[in-house]
């Protein structure tokens, strides 16, 4: 009898230990989804003690107290939902960038790399670095593929040589298949950037100014063989510095490391290009209340469409957003932005 009492508290100790294991689950489950959903930015948070433990805390709670009023009031300024907080991060004197950490799965990547592609023709190869979509435009953005060295920027102080685009070797020299690779990924952002008075060039501007962007194509590391920025991340990029006196001085440029997206594939670099250059324009990210930080987009084939801001790699059509998708977190009108 004893013994069969033994028996019974033990099964009925291990059923409440069961119930609570799913109960802590659903609790986890349902706080994630609820942190997922939580809106940021516009005024929020007002301390930073409004923020949910994490990175982001963690890091401005070890800022000095004027680079850590900095960057409240940079994330006071734009918009941000709660998936976003592991993505955001803040430089020693405050500055705010996203660093998009979300890289294209390695067989996709070598599947869409080995796809056959039609070679521009011969008059377009030779204009490759002679591109523009609205010539004279008062707003400008610079895909930069040929190198270009940085210093005393907001990415740290001294010098930051940065690697061409380069698929052969030869450094130095572009051939057809990089020049018709360059020519399509100038396309591809032209024609996100379309509804907007913006040129967007492969031709360097002979001046620079606050409504001048530059989008640097490179690898994550340096000529000498050293880290840029964030190595390791597909791009990275101040949030809403477009336009800042010291924006082509300092915030910029916008980095996208091609060597991180399919070795170079071509539709992997314009989708990173515009995503980082939407981080430029004050844009955060469209995730999902579910806690996926990048929504991928839905339908297959001709149909398929994800937002710039999410993560477009893989689907044909790919647009500016306003949460026009199931579970979007992120209502953020980034048309209205942009214009």
């Amino acid at each position: 009898m004893i013994a069969q009492l033994s028996t019974n508290f033990r099964i009925t100790v291990i059923a409440l230990s069961a119930l609570l294991i799913c109960f802590s689950t659903l609790v986890s489950a349902q706080s994630d989804q609820g942190l997922a959903s939580r809106q940021f930015g516009i005024g929020q948070p007002q301390t930073i003690e409004d923020l949910p433990p994490g990175q982001l805390k963690r890091r401005l709670q070890s800022l000095p107290p004027q680079a850590s009023a900095k960057a409240l009031k940079w994330l006071q300024s734009m918009e941000f939902t709660g998936t976003d907080l592991d993505l955001l991060w803040i430089d020693d004197e405050g500055g705010v960038l996203f660093v998009d950490t979300f890289l294209p799965d390695p067989e996709q990547a070598a599947q869409a790399a080995g796809a056959a592609v039609e070679e521009a023709p011969v008059a377009t190869l030779n204009d490759a670095f002679l591109l523009h979509s609205r010539p004279g435009a008062p707003n400008v953005v610079f895909i930069d593929f040929d190198g270009h060295t940085f210093s005393n920027t907001a990415w740290g102080a001294g010098s930051y040589a940065a690697k061409p685009y380069d698929l052969d070797g030869s450094a130095t020299t572009f051939n057809a298949s990089e020049r018709t690779k360059i020519v399509d990924i100038w396309h591809r952002v032209a024609e996100d950037l379309a509804p907007f008075n913006i040129d967007v060039t492969t031709e360097e501007p002979a001046t620079f100014d606050r409504y001048t962007g530059r989008l640097l194509i490179t690898r994550d590391e340096t000529v000498s063989g050293g880290p840029m920025p964030s190595a390791g991340a597909g791009g990275v990029a101040y949030v809403g510095v477009f336009g800042l006196s010291n924006y082509h001085t300092y915030y910029s440029p916008a980095l996208v490391y091609y060597d991180n997206l399919g070795s170079g594939f071509e539709a992997y670099v314009a989708e990173a290009a515009s995503h980082e250059f939407g981080h430029n324009l004050n844009l955060s990210h469209d995730g999902t209340t579910t806690g996926d930080p990048y929504y991928g987009g839905h339908g297959s084939g001709l149909v398929s469409w994800a937002p710039i801001m999410g993560v477009g790699y893989y689907q044909n059509v790919t647009q500016w957003s306003k949460g026009e998708y199931a579970s979007a977190n992120q209502l953020q009108d980034d048309l209205t932005i942009i214009q």
